[in-house]
């Protein structure tokens, strides 16, 4: 018999093989270990394999130059309070005082998994869900979203679920307490990601929807108010930052997948395979889950429903590109495993596992497992490979302006075609110089450029190198350009050149170009 109280077997129990009863007392060790074993796969390199973490990390180096009146940049950009990316990059800010801006990130990112998983035992507990399903928030953080580098979503996701708790709490029993906890819980999220915001805004009023149906007309009003405020807080922050010069505007929407394909498309990126041949992560993402809802739970009360289905409606009508952002969709992968996860009580602590119920158990915890040592072996590969363009950024001097010319982005390693698209702008983490394409030219940035500062060149060149009109280049204003190109590329590029570039550096594919005799940048 298991020598874990809880899991004490009954006398209907004694039939059952003894090593279910063992592997359900072992189940909470192996989970914590796997946590922390997770959270190490973020140190196995030094800069990490995400494509959109580089500019996140210059933003904030460039932001807490700002501050301390150090940067040589502040006739381009100003700083932008009023952003929803507050949260995530102040988080980032006083880490920055003390430690290297990679080491910043992969500090961040490493709290982002444990909050993830955290939060999530939080919303699975407060719906009354069975804890073997934790094992589930692990196979999407590695996912589409940790990929992109999405650093301010991955902050803002913990918060998100956390703020759907409390939406439970208060909806089933509204207290002024609840009520103002939910709303400072809202305002927080909004300061953190807009679109988390605006998702569990939907999820959370939908609860309190439901609550109405169900226990109309009492405490119909009380359930309601606070989704009312922060709806209102929502549209007063829109129109704030409206006012603000070069608002983001509103361009076309884009529905680039089809409504039929969308829930098999959300569970591919529950693990984004990126370039790779082999399907083994995938089908080990997508057999966790199944597993999850296999482990012969019973099914929770209707309203623990009720957050999925209007997570499953938003998926099915949201389009994937707007209001200047990409990947609008795929990002809904890293909350899918966690609202499936309340949808099934906690067992009987009594009753005894079942055949089924451990072979259940073991695959999830399988296919978490195989799923982190690929995970971990790309990140492992990734730091040898990435080594190259230490090479080049040491020979850069510091606070000098540089244009990324990126023919090359794709990485064996981390096996996606677009991991270095954004890599150059380490040098601006580090070195405290500037980096076009710059994220400043980006509305919910938390530094921007200043009016009429920004330069002709769009985000466009980072993904099409090879199409770059030096007509369209002020090259005076740059003194050094990174770019990751085979030799034909590099010797094609100084070719077309208008003025003569000189090789300061060179590693594998990456260069480092200086200005050599082309006109010198206005004075800084």
């Amino acid at each position: 018999m298991s020598s874990n109280p809880t899991y004490a077997p009954t006398p209907r129990a004694l039939n059952r093989p003894a090593f279910g009863v063992m592997l359900l007392g072992m189940e909470r060790a192996l989970y914590g270990t796997t946590l922390v074993a997770a959270a190490s796969l973020m140190w196995l390199a030094p800069r990490l394999p995400m494509i959109d973490l580089p500019q996140h990390a210059a933003q904030v180096a460039l932001w807490r130059d700002l501050l301390t009146g150090q940067s040589p940049w502040s006739d381009l950009v100003h700083i932008n309070l009023l952003t929803p990316y507050l949260i995530g990059y102040g988080l980032m800010l006083p880490f920055s005082f003390a430690f290297s801006m990679e080491t910043v990130a992969r500090i961040v990112v490493t709290l982002a998994f444990f909050g993830f998983a955290g939060a999530g035992m939080v919303l699975r507990r407060e719906f009354g869900a069975d804890r073997r399903l934790d094992w589930l928030f692990m196979l999407s953080f590695f996912g589409f979203t940790w990929k992109w580098g999405f650093l301010t979503f991955l902050v803002a996701s913990p918060i998100g679920l956390l703020f759907l708790a409390l939406a439970h709490r208060h909806t089933n029993l509204p207290t002024l307490a609840r009520g103002l906890g939910l709303m400072a819980s809202g305002i927080v999220l909004m300061f953190c990601h807009g679109l988390v915001f605006l998702i569990m805004l939907w999820l959370g009023g939908l609860l309190a929807l439901a609550q109405v149906w169900q226990n109309w007309p009492k405490s119909t009003l009380p359930r309601l108010a606070p989704f009312m405020v922060l709806a209102l807080a929502a549209v007063a922050f829109r129109f704030a930052t409206q006012t603000m010069d070069g608002a983001m505007q509103a361009d076309a929407m884009e529905f680039a997948v089809r409504v039929a394909e969308r829930l098999p498309y959300l569970l591919g990126k529950l693990s984004d395979n990126g370039n790779a041949e082999s399907l083994l992560l995938p089908i080990a993402s997508v057999l966790g889950l199944m597993a999850g809802l296999l482990i012969g739970l019973k099914e929770n009360a209707k309203i623990a429903f009720v957050p999925l289905a209007g997570f499953l409606l938003l998926a099915l009508i949201v389009p994937t590109h707007f209001f200047q952002t990409d990947f609008i969709l795929p990002r809904f992968a890293l909350l899918l495993p966690s609202l499936i996860a309340i949808l099934f009580r906690a067992s009987n602590p009594q009753d005894a596992p079942t055949n089924r119920s451990t072979l259940a158990l073991l695959t999830i915890i399988a296919c978490c497992w195989i799923t982190l040592v690929l995970q971990g072996a790309r990140i492992a590969a990734f730091g040898p490979e990435a080594r190259a363009f230490e090479t080049v950024l040491a020979a850069a001097k510091p606070e000098k302006r540089a244009l990324a010319l990126i023919y090359d982005s794709a990485s064996a390693a981390a096996e996606r075609s677009s991991t270095y698209v954004h890599f150059a702008s380490w040098y601006q983490a580090d070195k405290h110089g500037f980096v076009d394409f710059n994220f400043a030219a980006f509305h919910p940035q938390i530094v921007r450029f200043k009016p009429g500062k920004a330069p002709n060149v769009g985000m466009n060149l980072g993904w099409d190198a090879a199409n770059l009109q030096w007509s369209s280049v002020d090259m005076g204003l740059y003194d050094y350009y990174f770019v990751r190109a085979d030799a034909a590329q590099v010797s094609t590029l100084l070719s077309a050149a208008p003025c003569k570039l000189e090789t300061l550096a060179s590693d594998g594919l990456w260069v480092l170009l200086g200005r050599g005799d082309c006109l010198a940048g206005p004075k800084r």
